[in-house]
Formats: C-alpha cells, sequence, structure tokens
C-alpha cells in the first residue's frame, strides 16, 4: 500500500514540475523584419521592424509606393512568396515563426520633371540666371538647385500674403528675390494667396461715376476692372455710360491694357466721358485682331483700341488724354483717329501731345 501512494505522489509532482516549466516558459515569440526603401512605405503601425511579435498573432500593415520617386511594379515578399493585399489594400498573416517582408520590383527614379504652374493667375516664372520664362524643366538630376524669379502682374497687390509652394513646400525668397530648391523628386511649383489690388469700386473717395463726381482712375487695376464692367452685359451699359477721370499717370509695366468696350455684347460699348487730366497710360499691350486689320498703323493703334466704341449720343468720351507707348507720343491724324473711333463730334480741353 505504502508503495502505490509512493508511486501516486511522484507522478504528482512530476505533473506539477511540467505545469510549472511549462509556465515559466511562457508563449513563443518570432522577431519580424522589413526592409525601408527609399520611395516605398510599410506601415506596420506600432510594430518597428526588429521587434518580437507573439506566436499566432496577426500582423496587419499596408504598402504606399511614391510615384514620383520609384517606378516599376512592386510586389510584397513574406519570408520570399509572394503576399498579396485584400480589397482594401491591407496585408495580413500570422507569426508562426522569423519572419522578413520585403519589396521587389521597383527602380529609384534618377531625374525629375519641374512643372511651374499659373493655374489662372496673371504671373510669370522667369530663370534667375537668363531671365526667360520657365513652363516646364524635364529630366533634372536628384540634386539639381532650380532657382527662379517671380513676376507678379502689376494688377495684384504684391503686398499681399502669398506663398511660393514647391509642391506642398513654402519656398523663401532671398534678398535678391530669387526663389530656390534642390530636386528630389516630380515637383509642381505655384503661387497660392495672391489678391487683386482694390480697384476704384472698392475704394474709398474714389467718385460715383456721375458727371459731377466721376470713378476716379489711378491704378493699373482700376482700367482692368472699368474694362470689365464695361464690357460685362449683366450691368446693361451702366458703367459703359458714366464719368471717368484719370487722377495720375498709370504705368502698366508691360501687361495687358483689356478694350473698354470690345462688342462682345449689344451694350458692351463705350458711350460715357472719359476725362483723361492731362496723364498718360503707357508701357502696355493690347491683342485684338480685329483693330490689328485696321488702316491704321501700329503707332496709332494703342490709342485706338484703348477706348474702342462710342457709339450712342457721341458725347466726347476723352478729354485731355495723352496717350503714350514706348516714347511714342501721337500728334498726326489726330482728328482722323477721333472721328473713325467715336464715329461723331469730340469735346477736348486740352491737347493730346
Amino acid at each position: 500500500m505504502r508503495k502505490i501512494l509512493t508511486a501516486i505522489l511522484s507522478v504528482l509532482c512530476l505533473a506539477c514540475l511540467c505545469l510549472a516549466a511549462a509556465a515559466c516558459t511562457g508563449p513563443k515569440y518570432y522577431k519580424l523584419t522589413y526592409d525601408a526603401i527609399a520611395g516605398v512605405k510599410l506601415d506596420f503601425g506600432e510594430i518597428k521592424s526588429g521587434a518580437k511579435v507573439r506566436d499566432g498573432y496577426t500582423v496587419k500593415f499596408t504598402c504606399t509606393v511614391d510615384e514620383n520617386r520609384v517606378t516599376g511594379d512592386p510586389t510584397v515578399l513574406i519570408n520570399g512568396e509572394d503576399e498579396y493585399p485584400d480589397l482594401e489594400g491591407v496585408y495580413s498573416f500570422e507569426m508562426s515563426r522569423d519572419t522578413e517582408v520585403t519589396v521587389s520590383g521597383v527602380y529609384t527614379i534618377n531625374t525629375f520633371d519641374i512643372t511651374f504652374d499659373k493655374e489662372d493667375a496673371r504671373i510669370k516664372y522667369l530663370d534667375a540666371k537668363t531671365g526667360e520664362e520657365l513652363s516646364t524643366l524635364e529630366g533634372l538630376a536628384v540634386g539639381t538647385e532650380v532657382s527662379f524669379k517671380l513676376d507678379i502682374s502689376v494688377y495684384y497687390d504684391r503686398a499681399s500674403k502669398y506663398s511660393v509652394l514647391a509642391n506642398t513646400t513654402v519656398i523663401k525668397p532671398d534678398a535678391g528675390g530669387v526663389y530656390s530648391f534642390n530636386v528630389a523628386r516630380k515637383t509642381t511649383v505655384k503661387v497660392s494667396g495672391l489678391e487683386l489690388e482694390k480697384s476704384f469700386i472698392e475704394r474709398k473717395d474714389s467718385g460715383n461715376g456721375t458727371q459731377s463726381s466721376p470713378y476716379l482712375l489711378k491704378r493699373p487695376i482700376d482700367l482692368y476692372v472699368m474694362a470689365d464692367l464695361v464690357n460685362n452685359p449683366f450691368y446693361l451699359g451702366r458703367y459703359g455710360m458714366a464719368y471717368y477721370k484719370l487722377t495720375a499717370d498709370i504705368d502698366m509695366e508691360g501687361e495687358q491694357l483689356f478694350i473698354i468696350g470690345d462688342s462682345t455684347s449689344s451694350s458692351a460699348v463705350f458711350c460715357g466721358d472719359f476725362d483723361g487730366n492731362g496723364h498718360k497710360i503707357y508701357n502696355y499691350y493690347i491683342k485684338d485682331t480685329i483693330i490689328e486689320q485696321s488702316e491704321f498703323t501700329t503707332v496709332f493703334l494703342p490709342y485706338i483700341r484703348f477706348v474702342r466704341h462710342c457709339g450712342g449720343n457721341n458725347r466726347g468720351p476723352r478729354e485731355n488724354l495723352r496717350p503714350y507707348r514706348r516714347g511714342l507720343r501721337y500728334k498726326r491724324k489726330r482728328q482722323q483717329i477721333q472721328q473713325n473711333v467715336c464715329g461723331g463730334r469730340n469735346r477736348r480741353r486740352g491737347s493730346w501731345r
């Protein structure tokens, strides 16, 4: 009997020792590693490469490829075997041994294109060295420095808070107004936050367009807005019959001068009063194929195009205005130009010199 009890106790002790050993050993852990490739991101959440992961744990991760930095058809490998994502682009597997995740089939791009995007803004990107306008630079090697200046239209408020972006990175100019960055990927340069200057419509003390209180024009934006208001059929010719007066010389800085009264609608004509007040509008260009085919020489075209149509009661639309362009002052064919442009009588309280 004693022998039997001794044997039973021995078995129980052995079982307890086994259970204790098992309890001390605990679950198994395996090492998870994954490669870091430039242009390819493996996102395992909080699991870092080289971490120990419990046996049976389901590991989930995503693979993102930056197509601006690498090319090819990426394949995810788990311990050398192809792995495919689910419909949501998530890869998953259970840990059962030391595991290595790699990506194959992609190659680093060593050259990139740079695009200078104007969007709808009246701006130019100019090469900092040559002054040539930039639109696209193709095949630039990684590390190449791109330098340019920004030419902003005189219609904008150049003191407004705008930003120059290379993709999403803000670029700051140096003391000479030069913007620079080094090529690292496919890049789009653009300007954000530009605002037009306030025109005579928005400024205080700029008149109301009547004979006793004409609209006062002194900046390029005033001519831009005047053309827009006169040509817009929404206003039914209201601004085309108003009174205007220049209060300063206007330097357009090479910008386009838009036609005031472009006949794009029946109301898009100017039959108001424009008092030049002895000032000049200069340093501009105009696009108008109809006028360019007229009988007048290019010397007189700038003035003809500026206010093309008068019509109506033929009230003199311009007084004491000195049209001026590239240093030329218009003396010849004065009456002929007035008669052909306005189609009738014109009042002048000064000279064109």
